[in-house]
């Protein structure tokens, strides 16, 4: 064969050679390059819209909007605070769409949340601003993010009490942001006097607006035996009980925190409700029996109500609020301790499950006060008496007698 045949055949070898390393070079940079196929779970999706549909209409329902804030604990447990936060910001303008245009969805407009002074926080520092609506941000500060941080420590497996700690820690430092952010908008002694003068004309536009309606009902009621002016002054009565019982009452000096503690653990059995114990998590397992608490926090509960003590003389607004807060927050970590002792003391003299929690509920409606002061005593005495090592120590020794 010739040379330049050879040659030829050469170069055509090298050029098959190269052209076939270049093309698969081409194919791998394609592969790198090329946009990868876009799976949809529909159904992940549709139950992530109903949900956050179903946190609006929570909040809009005024009734249950201390709860809208469950479906984003769902979301953040089965997909992570992510998704919830991307759900929380879709549910955020949704809700203020609505709230632009005056769309109420159930009987009860949404001002009546800014009876709560944590509401009223949001609009006080929206007017100085000159923001309109910006009360809708209370969905996101004291629901939103208290719910997907609740969600994501459940979704971490840590234990019940963390879980409660963590969401409240998060929760009271919000509010604590919130209302001195107020303060440094117009001075914290404005935002009370403005607030109050909100709750006094509200409840008393909803006082007469309720008298206008009874009296179109006047003779109808007259001719049942029914006297309208009594059932005018139980609502005059019942007006002032709420505006200065509660709202100005009990509801600042650490009523609103225990609610919302209260509301925090019933949100947790509705989410165990809703997985049907499909999900073994930590915080979905709890049993008040098991419930610990370190003896140093006795320094948080004596501390507390001694800044309750003070404050009597002092009568400080804001320290007030704090210090009723901060003695509300440690009573209950000690109400639930005395709680676990009267749950292993009935539950060694075999009462009944169902015949405690009536026992419970009918203490809890009727002697409250009483009640939750013996059952906090019981579990600060804990600390020397060494009630709850006893009973069990008890126990232990009748199931080595069993055995």
């Amino acid at each position: 064969m010739e040379p330049r045949f050879i040659g030829v055949k050469y170069i055509i070898e090298l050029v098959k050679r190269e052209s076939g390393a270049l093309a698969g070079k081409l194919i791998q940079f394609g592969e790198r390059v090329s946009v990868p196929e876009i799976r949809i779970d529909w159904r992940s999706l549709a139950e992530n819209l109903l949900l956050v549909l179903l946190s609006v209409i929570l909040y809009t329902s005024v009734i249950f909007t201390p709860f809208s804030f469950v479906p984003f604990i769902i979301i953040s447990i089965k997909r992570g605070w992510k998704t919830a936060a991307v759900s929380l910001a879709s549910a955020s303008a949704i809700l203020l769409i609505l709230i632009i245009k005056n769309l109420d969805i159930f009987p009860f407009n949404i001002s009546f949340l800014l009876l709560s002074p944590l509401h009223y926080a949001f609009e006080f520092i929206g007017k100085g601003l000159g923001l309109e609506n910006a009360h809708f941000l209370d969905f996101i500060f004291l629901f939103g993010i208290p719910g997907i941080v609740a969600g994501h420590l459940i979704r971490r497996n840590y234990k019940l009490k963390y879980v409660m700690l963590g969401s409240i820690f998060v929760y009271t430092g919000i509010v604590l942001v919130v209302l001195l952010a107020s303060g440094f908008m117009g001075g914290f002694k404005n935002y009370v006097e403005d607030y109050q003068s909100y709750v006094n004309s509200r409840t008393h536009l909803t006082l007469y607006e309720n008298l206008d309606r009874l009296e179109k009902y006047r003779g109808f009621l007259e001719s049942k035996g029914i006297s309208p002016q009594a059932i005018e002054k139980q609502l005059k009565l019942f007006t002032d009980l709420y505006k200065n019982g509660v709202i100005f009452g009990i509801g600042p000096r650490g009523g609103y925190l225990l609610l919302q503690i209260l509301i925090l653990f019933i949100s947790i059995l509705i989410v165990k409700l809703y997985f049907k114990r499909k999900l073994t998590k930590a915080a979905l397992t709890f049993d008040v029996k098991n419930y610990q608490i370190s003896d140093d926090w006795v320094w948080g509960l004596i501390f507390s109500w001694a800044l309750v003590y003070l404050n009597l003389h002092l009568k400080n607004v804001f320290l007030g609020m704090v210090s009723w807060n901060a003695a509300a927050i440690f009573s209950f970590m000690y109400f639930l301790k005395g709680l676990s002792i009267i749950k292993l003391i009935t539950d060694r003299l075999k009462i009944p499950q169902i015949l405690q929690y009536l026992g419970l509920l009918f203490l809890l409606f009727y002697s409250f006060i009483i009640f939750s002061a013996v059952v906090t005593g019981i579990g600060v005495a804990d600390i020397w008496l060494r009630i709850q090592d006893k009973i069990d120590g008890k126990s232990n020794v009748d199931l080595q007698k069993q055995q």
